[in-house]
C-alpha cells in the first residue's frame, strides 16, 4: 500500500508539472509574435514537456509491471 502511495504521489508530481508547463507553453506561445526572448522560454518548456511525459509513461510502465509481478509472485506462494 505504501509503495502504490508513493506512486501516486510520483504521478500526480509529473502530472502538475506537466499541465504547469503546459500552460505557460499556451501564454508563451501567444506572445511569440511580440518578443523572439521568449523563444528559449517555449524550447526548454517543450522540452520539459516531453520529459514529464516521458516520466509518465515510465512510472506508469512501472506500475503495470509491478502488479504483474505482484499478481505472480501471490499466485505462486498460494500454491
Amino acid at each position: 500500500m505504501l509503495v502504490r502511495v508513493s506512486a501516486f504521489r510520483l504521478y500526480s508530481f509529473f502530472t502538475h508539472d506537466y499541465l504547469t508547463c503546459l500552460d505557460k507553453c499556451n501564454v508563451s506561445l501567444s506572445r511569440e509574435s511580440i518578443s523572439m526572448f521568449l523563444g528559449w522560454q517555449i524550447v526548454s518548456c517543450r522540452v520539459l514537456v516531453y520529459v514529464c511525459v516521458l516520466n509518465l509513461t515510465v512510472v506508469h510502465f512501472v506500475l503495470r509491471a509491478g502488479d504483474v509481478i505482484f499478481g505472480f509472485l501471490m499466485t505462486l506462494f498460494s500454491l
